[in-house]
């Protein structure tokens, strides 16, 4: 019988402290329907992957900076994450895309709540960001991001046999997002697929991404979610600053 190594049925959902480099690939995606049905009956012998479809959590995401651009300028973007009740604060490089392609460094440690009070306090490698680049600036939010995410595992088989485990590679996410804008929202649906913590992309991961790019004709995401956000809030760090 095969097991899942990494799965995340398999292990805490609780967030840790980490400072890594984020691999992914981002696409545009009119409707998500085709492709979760092109996942669900996706073929393992032309990629060697299987996918194994996950629960479907609700993000909240809510992006802050100063008011005179401090994270911006220094080439950050500073994001809070509440999934399901557990909350999690990131920096993200501002690393432009090649293609669909995302190269990022991503600093990231867990919360007990979501209060700006929180984040500034926090004892992790965030926090201890935070407060030498902020001073006593304050720190406002920008914009949220409200998501509904259907999680797919991007699996490698350990052995033909099925006696050894089977090997989380990357996963697949289908999001559904809207920006609340007062009275209206801004809507945006994308496919990403990420590469596991701590392992580089392999050849089979990138296989399955071409092959899952031509098969839907997924165009590479034209913005990042927070050049989206920034765009549809009617805001401009360059004209602002």
């Amino acid at each position: 019988m095969t097991t899942v190594q990494g799965s995340k049925a398999s292990r805490t959902k609780e967030p840790s402290a980490t400072d890594h480099q984020e691999i992914e690939w981002q696409f545009d995606a009119g409707e998500l329907e085709p492709v979760e049905d092109w996942l669900g009956k996706h073929d393992p012998g032309s990629s060697g992957l299987f996918v194994a479809p996950e629960s479907t959590v609700e993000i909240t995401d809510t992006y802050y900076d100063t008011d005179d651009w401090r994270f911006y300028r220094a080439g950050y973007a500073l994001r809070v994450r509440n999934t399901d009740g557990a909350v999690e604060s990131t920096m993200k490089s501002l690393t432009p895309a090649e293609g669909s392609l995302r190269r990022r460094r991503e600093i990231s440690e867990p919360l007990s709540d979501d209060r700006r009070s929180t984040l500034r306090e926090a004892p992790g490698p965030v926090g201890g960001r935070i407060r030498p680049l902020v001073g006593r600036r304050e720190l406002r939010p920008l914009f949220t991001f409200e998501t509904r995410r259907q999680g797919f595992a991007l699996l490698l088989e350990g052995s033909a046999d099925g006696n050894q485990d089977a090997v989380r590679i990357g996963e697949v996410s289908l999001d559904t997002s809207e920006i609340p804008l007062g009275e209206e929202t801004a809507g945006l649906t994308r496919v990403e697929v990420e590469a596991t913590l701590g392992m580089a992309p392999t050849p089979d991961l990138h296989g399955f991404v071409d092959e899952m790019q031509s098969a839907l004709d997924l165009a590479p995401a034209s913005t990042s979610k927070y050049e989206t956000g920034l765009y549809a809030s009617g805001l401009n760090p360059e004209g602002d600053s």
